[in-house]
């Protein structure tokens, strides 16, 4: 299986502008620097079968009048990959999901 993640980024960072619980905030500028690189090497990693997903963090996330809820907090790389190959799903099975939208193309 060949995985996009490229488009999975796009998405992936998009998603990041939304969420104030990433750790550390300022992970996807430095990304960025070498973003190429990067999607080399994990794709790479996927490919090979070297990938191993980090544990994901259970955190808490407050809410109006004082409550909170939880929230998890995963990994930018396992993130990533999560993104990429439930793009890769849809595109293998989409005729299994009429009526449902999925956008295939990356955003502008």
């Amino acid at each position: 299986m060949t995985i996009n993640l490229d488009l999975a980024w796009s998405r992936v960072k998009k998603d990041l502008k939304d969420k104030h619980f990433i750790a550390p905030l300022f992970l996807p500028s430095i990304l960025q620097v070498d973003l190429q690189n990067w999607l080399t090497q994990l794709k790479s990693k996927v490919e090979s079968k070297m990938f191993q997903p980090h544990a994901m963090e259970i955190i808490e996330i407050p809410k109006g009048k004082g409550l909170i809820r939880p929230g998890s907090l995963l990994f930018i790389e396992d993130n990533l990959v999560y993104t990429a190959l439930i793009q890769e799903c849809y595109l293998k099975y989409c005729h299994k999901f009429s009526g449902h939208k999925i956008m295939l193309t990356l955003p502008t």
